[in-house]
């Protein structure tokens, strides 16, 4: 692990189910993890106080406090909540290191890469793959952008991590492939049967002609 991993605090925008699982391997492992439910839902405090969150009081009291942020938010909030926090860097002395973990297109990713840069911060696509609830066991975690390998050292001791490239948005490229692989080939069997029924019921009817 990097030596200087271990002094970096990391900011997690927000907490729902991943990102509270995520945050405890963190906390587990040893590094310091924040977290704010300033204006968030009732189930993200009660999601916060089971994965052992500390919870500050505001997002800017968080950003204050951070050296890295992890978003894991709603995939439909990614972008404005980016844009929320390049629009405190842009007034701020601070320069995160943004990393974007969440469900989304590499089209979204790239405009969430120009967003964070314009705040002058540096910036990681990560897709995790596996259910929060056996993140430790079976969860994988793929990054890509200029300083993907500093996440990795973070993360390799409780998941399994590859970076993938160097570029923003070739992490979640290879999730949305991977993901529509399953529907491909089930699109692709239910072709086959109905083609393989078709013929067949073809067949009978010649035969009973």
């Amino acid at each position: 692990m990097c030596p200087t991993a271990q002094r970096n605090t990391i900011g997690v925008l927000y907490p729902g189910e991943m990102g509270s699982s995520l945050a405890k391997l963190l906390t587990d492992s040893g590094f310091p993890v924040l977290t704010t439910t300033e204006n968030r839902s009732p189930r993200t405090r009660e999601l916060c106080r089971e994965a052992g969150l500390h919870a500050v009081p505001t997002l800017d009291e968080l950003l204050e406090r951070s050296d890295i942020l992890l978003s894991l938010v709603a995939p439909s909030a990614a972008l404005s909540v980016a844009g929320e926090v390049a629009a405190r860097a842009r007034a701020s002395a601070r320069r995160w290191l943004y990393v974007d973990a969440n469900s989304i297109s590499p089209a979204t990713v790239a405009e969430i890469g120009d967003v964070v840069a314009a705040g002058g911060m540096d910036f990681v696509d990560a897709s995790i793959f596996g259910l929060a609830s056996q993140l430790r066991q079976r969860g994988r975690l793929f990054l890509s952008g200029a300083r993907a390998a500093e996440i990795a050292n973070l993360c390799e001791t409780f998941l399994r991590v590859k970076v993938v490239g160097a570029l923003p948005g070739q992490a979640s490229a290879l999730k949305m492939i991977v993901a529509g692989m399953p529907k491909g080939m089930c699109a692709l069997f239910l072709e086959t049967m109905l083609l393989a029924r078709e013929k067949y019921s073809g067949r009978l009817y010649n035969e009973r002609r």
